[in-house]
């Protein structure tokens, strides 16, 4: 069952979590589609963090961020608040609820660019969000940056920028969020019954895993077109997160699977899973972690997100001046952790945005010492012609009160 269905604040509109699921499920399907290989992607963090880049867009900007984010929702200023108030509401542990999630969002300002007040006002109040300044053309800001996030992730993330990168091209603007979660399973695995098998791949070959075994009546059951699904359920009453595994029935079966994955079909599945005791599961899944990073820039391209990563977008609301070019994305940074064994899941994400300025980065001010510490000229003028009003010298100062 949707998160929504427990959670749903009553100014959020019910068309909201159709919305949210579409992003959702577009967002895994580009991924997959994007590379190869194990991938995990955190959509609630790339949605905190659009969220947040879209409040500070205007314009055509600030609409394609909407249709991409919320679809046809219509009102899609008020949709970022009402998933604001979402956020808060799934944030707030319940004190019979063992699961951990907490999600932390800051912007940083270089010391050449002010935020607008409003932006960080509405950044704080939707989404409780530190505000500061760093110097992007240093080793600490990469420090400060990486430790915000290690803090933030458990140390799970421990490196989100690269000092060298950093430097090279410094941002006018970063965008951070970082996204923590931490379950027990209600039903937990029991070591003993771990054994090493064969985990088969896509290519017809095979690894040695270690796979975690029990047969329950804690699960929910699903099966569908080539595929079966199992529902297992984190410790907490009433539990509010599952983890949710699909698994086709052919090892290559998992691109077909993931065409037929979106909000629809995603709606249709996830009250349809078999109530608890009604059947027992015998489930056999492998221990597994996966550690992912990348740029989303091409991924939410192909999603429809293209004018904010065009030089010149508006993000006036953000304090980008349009008589200085505006302002465009120039990275989405996303870095994920997920880890699953017999107790349960550990899962760390972040995702920093990246803005710069639509002009040519500004050229750091060289700095040099005046000490008037020794005789000097002085000369009053009239700026507009040269005429001097007044001119003199200063060979040795007077004393106060004294007048030679």
């Amino acid at each position: 069952m949707s998160l929504f269905s427990y959670f749903r604040p009553k100014d959020i509109p019910s068309a909201l979590p159709t919305a949210q699921h579409r992003f959702d499920l577009n967002l895994v399907r580009e991924v997959a589609q994007h590379g190869s290989g194990n991938f995990t992607v955190s959509p609630l963090g790339v949605l905190a963090a659009l969220s947040l880049a879209m409040n500070g867009a205007g314009g055509t900007t600030h609409q394609e961020f909407g249709n991409v984010l919320f679809g046809s929702l219509g009102d899609a200023s008020g949709a970022v608040a009402a998933v604001a108030a979402w956020l808060r509401q799934l944030l707030t542990k319940d004190a019979r609820e063992s699961a951990e999630l907490t999600l932390a969002t800051s912007l940083w300002a270089n010391q050449h660019f002010t935020l607008a007040p409003a932006f960080i006002e509405q950044a704080h109040a939707l989404y409780e969000a530190e505000a500061g300044t760093l110097d992007f053309t240093t080793a600490e800001a990469a420090s400060t940056i990486n430790n915000w996030v290690r803090e933030h992730t458990q140390g799970r993330i421990p490196t989100m920028v690269e000092a060298q990168a950093l430097m090279n091209a410094p941002p006018a603007v970063l965008l951070l969020n970082a996204v923590y979660f931490r379950a027990k399973w209600d039903s937990p695995f029991y070591e003993g019954n771990t054994r090493p098998g064969p985990f088969r791949l896509a290519d017809g070959r095979q690894q040695e895993a270690q796979l975690m075994h029990q047969v329950s009546a804690h699960f929910g059951y699903l099966a569908g077109q080539g595929w079966q699904a199992v529902s297992l359920p984190y410790f907490g009453y009433p539990s509010r997160f599952a983890m949710l595994v699909f698994v086709p029935h052919a090892p290559s079966g998992l691109p077909a699977f993931l065409t037929a994955l979106n909000a629809t079909t995603w709606a249709q599945w996830l009250p349809s899973f078999s109530e608890r005791d009604e059947l027992e599961v015998d489930l056999t899944l492998p221990r597994f972690r996966v550690e992912w990073e990348a740029d989303l820039v091409p991924v939410l391209d192909a999603m429809g997100l293209r004018a904010a990563f065009a030089r010149g977008a508006d993000f006036a609301p953000m304090g980008f001046r349009a008589e200085d070019g505006g302002g465009f994305v120039s990275a989405v940074l996303h870095k994920t952790f997920l880890e699953v064994d017999e107790e349960g899941t550990e899962a760390a994400a972040a995702t920093a945005v990246l803005m710069m300025a639509g002009g040519a980065p500004p050229t750091p001010k060289r700095r040099v010492e005046v000490k008037v510490d020794s005789p000097f000229f002085y000369a009053i003028v009239d700026q507009q012609d040269g005429a001097v009003v007044f001119a003199g010298t200063v060979n040795e100062l007077v004393s106060d009160g004294a007048r030679p």
